[in-house]
């Protein structure tokens, strides 16, 4: 019964590649480390921002930004910037840690430079960073409207990453100790 059932989950999900993911989900993974600031990523799936200038939302390649004129482009970034300032918050203290100065954004060839790194970011996308300083004991991420679900994935040195599915308009209490 098992290799049914897994070709059928196969057939159905596996063909569908990261698109489906893109396009159902967005992600923050928050990056512990006792020994550096707390990283927090915002993942922004570029070509859902793109739609005005003709990009297929659902598109997970690159190529869609090359038909950008460099002033749209640089639009498309503050668009995400604004985006994820508008979406996300991440509270302590009932204080809202996610300010627009205190979140870089990468230059545009940074971006593309990015997507080419296995360790960089999901291709197609942009990705906002807020760091914090590991003296601060936890936050509460604080997901607004939205049309997408938020994965948001906690990662710790030598632990396996502890992932949570977050509806639209809720909440997750994280704890950052390492």
């Amino acid at each position: 019964m098992r290799v049914p059932v897994l070709t059928v989950f196969l057939i159905c999900f596996g063909a569908m590649g990261t698109s489906a993911h893109d396009s159902l989900y967005n992600y923050i993974e928050v990056r512990i480390n006792p020994d550096s600031e707390i990283r927090i990523d915002f993942s922004v799936h570029g070509p859902e921002l793109a739609i005005t200038y003709g990009v297929d939302p659902l598109t997970t390649d690159t190529s869609w930004l090359d038909v950008l004129s460099p002033d749209q482009a640089e639009k498309l970034l503050d668009d995400a910037g604004s985006f994820i300032l508008k979406t996300f918050q991440v509270c302590s203290a009932d204080e809202n840690l996610l300010t627009a100065s205190d979140l870089f954004l990468p230059t545009l060839p940074e971006v593309k430079e990015s997507w080419k790194m296995s360790e960089g970011a999901r291709p197609g996308s942009f990705v906002g960073t807020l760091l914090l300083p590991t003296s601060l004991e936890n936050v509460t991420f604080q997901y607004g409207k939205a049309d997408k679900r938020l994965m948001l994935v906690v990662t710790r040195p030598g632990s396996f990453p502890k992932v949570y599915d977050i509806g639209a308009e809720q909440s997750q209490k994280i704890d950052l100790s390492p």
